[in-house]
């Protein structure tokens, strides 16, 4: 693809894997020069055209769709300080809206959230919490969702992956 030519000729690289969308046509990318400074990047396959959907300080990364595709779920810092201090929060952000500006936090606890995923109904979402580098601990929180209401009544569960069985019943 073009745009991938054109992401390194930035200066920038593709980091971690990306996030397809539900009817398969776009791409979500996690594009920066350092690990300290990322972006979530939208590649519509059809028009090979890259879009940047944050423009924030610190990192924005793990992105994830919502079953219908019109909602982007993702890991953020509200600031560089807070990066440091392993403070990474959710948000959401309306793929029409296509600008950090509108993105909604959708957790304020203070801690390391990763890997964030919408449940295939849609109705709730799971996310793994770091705490401390060493020894590193897992744990998987498990909360409702819907796009009015965000992220509620969130309960801690057991296991460390947040990947949904295709019926939303549980966790693999």
């Amino acid at each position: 693809l073009l745009s991938l030519e054109r992401i390194k000729r930035m200066g920038f690289a593709v980091h971690g894997h990306g996030e397809w969308s539900p009817d398969g046509k776009k791409i979500l990318m996690i594009i920066g020069k350092s690990l300290s400074e990322l972006n979530i990047y939208l590649l519509d396959i059809e028009t090979d055209t890259l879009e940047q959907l944050t423009d924030r300080e610190g990192i924005n990364t793990d992105p994830s769709w919502s079953p219908d595709g019109q909602e982007i779920l993702f890991i953020g810092c509200p600031e560089t300080k807070k990066c440091k201090e392993n403070q990474h929060e959710i948000y959401s952000i309306p793929v029409s809206a296509r600008k950090a500006k509108d993105a909604k936090r959708l957790t304020n606890d203070k801690v390391s959230a990763n890997d964030v995923y919408v449940s295939p109904d849609g109705k709730r979402a799971a996310w793994l919490h770091l705490k401390g580098w060493v020894p590193l601990s897992l744990e998987t929180f498990i909360s409702d969702y819907s796009k009015e209401n965000g992220i509620t009544n969130i309960k801690s569960c057991k296991g460390g992956l947040t990947n949904w069985m295709p019926d939303s019943s549980g966790l693999l």
